[in-house]
C-alpha cells in the first residue's frame, strides 16, 4: 500500500475509534508492516504539528488518538459546555432509560430493544458525561452504564432510586426481547468452546 493510501487509512481509523488504537490494531486492519506503520505515523504526527491543524495525533506506549491542538483548549471548553447543555433527542433520551434501566448493557443489547442502531447515540452520550463504559461481557463487549454525573444531574445517589427501578429493570418485554437475542448466540459460544 502507498505511503499516502496508508495514512488516509489510518486517519480513518482514529477518526471513527472512540477511544485510543494500538499499533496491533493498526497492524491487522491496514495490513502494513511494523516499519510502515511508524513511519506513516511519524508523518502524520509531524504534518499536523508543521501545518498546525485543529488535531493533534499523540502516543501514549504503542496507543494513538487523535486530540484537539491544545491551542484552541479555551474556546473547545466553552463549546464543549454549551453541546453538553444542549437538549436531547428523543433517541438519546430512549437510549439513555435504557441504559439506566437495564444497565450495565452492551450495545448490541441496546440495538436489540431500540431496532436500531446506538453507535452514534452512545458516542454522544458518552461525551456529555451522561454514560460510561462499565466493564466487557463474556463476548467481549463493552458494557455501558450511566454515569455518577447523570445520578448527580437527577439528583438521586443510587441508581435504584430512580422511579419505579424494581419494576421497569425487569420489564418482561426487556427480559423476553434480549432471552431471544442472546438464547441463539449463547448456544453459538457453548458450541464453539467444545
Amino acid at each position: 500500500m502507498a505511503l499516502s493510501s496508508l495514512q488516509s487509512l489510518l486517519e480513518s481509523l482514529l477518526l471513527a475509534a472512540v477511544k485510543p488504537v494500538t499499533a496491533e490494531q493498526f497492524l491487522a486492519w491496514s495490513g502494513a508492516d511494523a516499519e510502515e506503520l511508524k513511519l506513516a505515523l511519524g508523518e502524520l504526527q509531524q504534518s499536523y504539528q508543521k501545518e498546525n491543524r485543529g488535531w493533534r495525533l499523540v502516543q501514549n506506549g504503542d496507543e494513538y488518538q487523535l486530540v484537539t491542538n491544545p491551542e484552541f483548549g479555551p474556546v473547545l471548553r466553552e463549546f464543549l459546555q454549551e453541546e453538553r447543555a444542549s437538549d436531547l433527542t428523543p433517541a438519546s433520551l430512549e437510549t439513555l432509560a435504557l441504559v439506566a434501566y437495564r444497565g450495565p448493557i452492551s450495545q448490541a443489547e441496546l440495538e436489540t430493544l431500540r431496532g436500531s442502531t446506538c453507535t452514534v447515540i452512545l458516542k454522544n452520550l458518552t461525551m456529555k458525561g451522561l454514560v460510561e463504559t462499565a466493564d466487557h461481557n463474556a463476548l467481549g463487549e463493552a458494557l455501558y452504564r450511566v454515569s455518577l454525573e447523570f445520578l448527580n444531574y437527577l439528583g438521586v445517589e443510587d441508581i435504584k432510586d430512580l422511579p419505579d427501578f424494581e419494576r421497569l429493570s425487569q420489564h418482561e418485554y426487556l427480559l423476553q426481547s434480549l432471552a431471544e437475542k442472546y438464547s441463539g448466540a449463547s448456544a453459538a459460544v457453548a458450541e464453539a468452546e467444545k
